[in-house]
């Protein structure tokens, strides 16, 4: 039976594909105990992370993921643009609010946690995953937080703050294509 050979460059995901504990001990979320969701913070980072590309690509724009100890986590198109976007996940909320540490690094790592860069990245997006929405943002604060008022404007406009945030870098929103539908009176009729 032939196999393939591995590929240059390429890595496998930080967990088995098919972890039977992982799956059990993650079923539940977001109803799980402070050591579970420590204990599977990067898979649940990558879920935010995909989260947001989920976001991205409903608007057009296109993210690209950067490899693991890059000074951001995505590459977004926008039409003007090639943008470094930060993603950050909360999994646990605490005095009525999700709240955010806006460093880079991780702690006993050998460079420990230190604050971004200005040339590290140009937007931020702040997920709250157990109510799947995002919030994007130029703010660089070092601590930053959604409470539980915001969830419904975010997940009523998703759209809203992608704007705002790249209206702050000097970035028009794209524009919808001119498609004629808009010369277009009353109900549109399908043959």
């Amino acid at each position: 039976m032939p196999v393939q050979m591995p590929l240059a460059n390429l890595t496998l995901p930080p967990v088995a594909l098919h972890d039977a504990a992982a799956v059990s001990a993650l079923w539940s979320f977001p109803d799980l105990d402070t050591g579970t969701l420590c204990h599977h913070a990067k898979i649940l980072g990558e879920a935010g992370e995909r989260f947001v590309d989920s976001i991205l690509l409903r608007f057009g724009m296109l993210p690209l993921a950067l490899p693991e100890h890059s000074s951001a986590d995505r590459l977004v198109l926008h039409p003007c643009a090639v943008l470094k976007l930060q993603v950050k996940t909360a999994t646990a909320q605490r005095g009525g609010g999700w709240h955010f540490n806006i460093s880079k690094g991780y702690n006993h790592s050998p460079g420990g946690v230190g604050p971004y860069a200005a040339s590290d990245f140009d937007l931020l997006a702040l997920v709250v995953l157990p109510e799947n929405v995002v919030r994007f943002s130029r703010d660089r604060r070092s601590s930053q937080r959604i409470m539980r008022s915001e969830i419904a404007g975010l997940r009523a406009d998703p759209r809203a703050s992608l704007e705002e945030a790249m209206l702050a870098l000097g970035l028009a929103a794209p524009a919808p294509p001119d498609n004629g539908l808009a010369a277009l009176e009353g109900p549109a009729l399908i043959p």
